[in-house]
């Protein structure tokens, strides 16, 4: 007698579609504290797959090559009990799927449902998206987590059903996000370590690009500009052309400081700043002593491995309004020396923008 499939989750008990998630719960997003002192310059581009493996794909089908040669192998798995009506209704990714001769290149389960095959992806997020491509609204929690929201993203992108989500997703960001946490830097407060809220930045990108909230990811990313010391961590999450675009603006936000840096030193030591031979030496003399202090004397350091490693707009911006001037620049205001060390050197912080969700998309087309 033949043993009959019992899915773990049944979402339309007359479905005709057994879509099982093999190896469920796989790391996500794990942060590593050494990425910024590491050369990515040689290391191939990852794009939103830690594993080759997430999902039968349209294009395997077409070609008649069964999915389940891609599968790892796992005990562990969770079964879904679905119809391929409303998914295909929902997901971009499913009615391709199902349009592609699938029936011909799909094996049947015991009872002659059609099986489709997913791995590694979190199982609580499979089964909110499940529900919500169902309507079973009453399966649904009316608050998650920031985690629990990236990994729902995530599964969202790629099976690309962000309309049908759409009430769900504003209810949970709704929830979650408090422009006022972001602000800070219009209201002077102090800046944070972007080690403090790295893995938080970096989920809250993706889910801003996920769900194309312009403003939270004009935000987000202004904030990741000015805290972040290297490359932006993807952390395996489809946020590639996001984090190309970031390091390209980040660079030019820092070259504007670092030429000026370098500019002033030339041109202290061409006598063409300072108002006397004097001033001149004496700006030249506190220029060097702070560049040599703080280990970037010669700007070659900054041709070595990835462009300005260990330095972002932020500390930037610190190390230079804390250069040590010569006493005689602190005398009393009405004897006062008119030439300053580091004026015109410090990019003001409100003049920093994030980028364009638009243009992020486009780059998105383009790949």
């Amino acid at each position: 007698m033949t043993n009959l499939v019992e899915p773990s989750r049944q979402f339309d008990l007359e479905g005709d579609v057994l879509l099982t998630l093999h190896s469920p719960n796989a790391p996500f997003a794990v942060w590593d504290r050494s990425w910024l002192e590491k050369d990515h310059s040689s290391v191939p581009e990852q794009d939103n797959t830690e594993t080759s493996c997430h999902t039968s794909s349209p294009d395997l089908l077409e070609q008649g090559s069964p999915a389940s040669e891609q599968l790892p192998d796992s005990t562990h798995k969770v079964q879904f009990l679905v119809s391929s009506k409303h998914l295909r209704l929902a997901s971009k990714f499913f009615n391709a799927l199902f349009r592609n001769s699938w029936k011909e290149t799909t094996s049947k389960s015991p009872d002659g449902l059609w099986c489709v095959d997913a791995c590694d992806w979190d199982e609580v997020a499979m089964t909110r998206l499940m529900a919500v491509i169902h309507h079973q609204n009453r399966k649904l929690d009316e608050r998650i987590s920031v985690e629990e929201l990236a990994k729902f993203a995530v599964v969202v992108d790629y099976y690309k059903c962000h309309e049908a989500v759409l009430p769900w997703s504003e209810k949970w960001i709704n929830n979650l996000w408090d422009p006022t946490k972001w602000d800070y830097l219009d209201r002077g407060i102090d800046f944070f370590s972007f080690f403090d809220y790295e893995d938080k930045l970096t989920l809250w990108i993706l889910i801003s690009q996920v769900f194309e909230k312009k403003d939270m990811f004009r935000a987000i990313t202004r904030v990741a500009m000015i805290l972040c010391r290297g490359e932006l961590p993807t952390l395996g999450l489809p946020i590639v052309a996001t984090a190309k675009a970031f390091d390209a603006k980040r660079k030019v936000f820092l070259d504007q400081m670092f030429n000026s840096l370098y500019g002033l030193l030339g041109s202290l030591r061409d006598r063409k700043a300072g108002c006397t031979l004097e001033c001149s030496s004496m700006l030249l003399g506190a220029l060097c002593i702070e560049l040599h202090r703080i280990g970037i004397m010669d700007d070659q350091w900054r041709l070595l491995g990835y462009p300005y490693a260990g330095q972002s707009v932020q500390s930037t911006i610190s190390l230079i309004a804390f250069f040590t001037m010569p006493k005689c620049m602190h005398a009393p205001l009405k004897t006062a020396h008119a030439c300053q060390l580091v004026r015109g050197i410090a990019l003001d912080v409100k003049k920093i923008e994030g980028l364009e969700l638009h243009n992020i998309i486009r780059l998105d087309a383009q790949d």
